[in-house]
């Protein structure tokens, strides 16, 4: 066995991401999160990024999904909706049964997702409480665009405070430059 061969096995199980396809994000810019899982075929992928540490509710740090295609229709097909709501992450909630409401984030909410270049759009989800006060809520954001011909959503599900959403801006900043570095080659 040659040593590019070698380099070649080595880097197959030290480095999973790099064979499951170029279009696999493995790192989304922030380091409360880890990748999970990464669903990939040659043209499209699902990474799945969980909390690093251990949460004390299970509503903190949701998870984040970044799916990639080298497709519009495949694109559409693994995303499950044609409109770019943040359907799939509303999915994944815990206590789904304690839901209440879902309703479109009204136009001023939505455009605090806007990053310039993303198309984004957000669900608000209302949870019941058993108690006569109100119950909470979380916003489920999402934000899609093509760069250099690969299509991309990112989702989120929040508490919606500030800081939730300059993280989930970090995170598309984070992951156009990933695709960039990818497609160039770097």
């Amino acid at each position: 066995m040659n040593i590019s061969s070698r380099l070649l096995i080595s880097t197959l199980f030290l480095m999973p991401g790099a064979y499951a396809g170029d279009l696999c994000i493995t790192d989304i810019g922030n380091t409360n999160y880890t990748l999970a899982t990464c669903l990939a075929t040659a043209n499209l992928s699902r990474a799945t990024f969980v909390a690093k540490a251990p949460q004390s509710t299970p509503f903190e740090y949701l998870e984040v999904t970044v799916v990639t295609a080298k497709s519009k229709n495949d694109f559409l097909l693994l995303n499950g909706d044609k409109d770019g709501t943040a359907q799939a992450a509303a999915n994944s909630l815990p206590h789904a049964d304690a839901i209440e409401e879902r309703e479109p984030l009204n136009a001023a909410a939505a455009r605090r997702l806007d990053v310039k270049g993303w198309i984004s759009k957000g669900e608000n989800i209302d949870y019941f409480s058993a108690k006569e006060n109100p119950g909470f809520s979380l916003v489920c954001g999402s934000a899609s665009r093509e760069i250099r011909s690969i299509y991309v959503r990112v989702s989120q599900c929040t508490p919606f405070y500030e800081q939730d959403i300059t993280a989930f801006h970090e995170i598309l900043k984070a992951v156009e430059i990933n695709i960039e570095a990818q497609s160039s080659g770097t």
